[in-house]
């Protein structure tokens, strides 16, 4: 009993993390502004934000444009030790930025 129970338990968390498509496989382009972000690094200390929209009517993109801002770069910024215990230089780890989008 108790390994059966284990094993539906197990069957279910390999179902979960199945990988998982978008609820729409094409995009409607009767009445819709299609969005997409990408980032790009400047340098150590700051990251370029591009957004391009596509605006479409009854099938045509009406317009189409790109909007740009620079952020600070994420990461943390720790102080190395050399193999004598001093501590040198103060090293920047890079990390990337998560989107969240929410629709109304």
């Amino acid at each position: 009993m108790n390994k059966s129970c284990i094993l539906f338990v197990m069957v279910i968390f390999i179902i979960a993390c199945k990988h998982k498509t978008p609820v729409t496989g094409k995009l409607n382009k009767d009445h819709s502004i299609e969005v997409t972000y990408e980032t790009k690094d400047l340098n150590a200390s700051s990251v370029l934000l591009i957004r391009h929209e596509n605006v479409y009517i009854h099938g045509e993109k009406v317009i189409s444009f790109s909007r740009s801002d620079t952020l600070p770069a994420p990461g943390d910024t720790v102080s190395m030790e050399n193999i004598n215990g001093k501590k040198d230089s103060l090293v920047h780890i890079h990390k990337l930025y998560e989107f969240f989008v929410t629709v109304k």
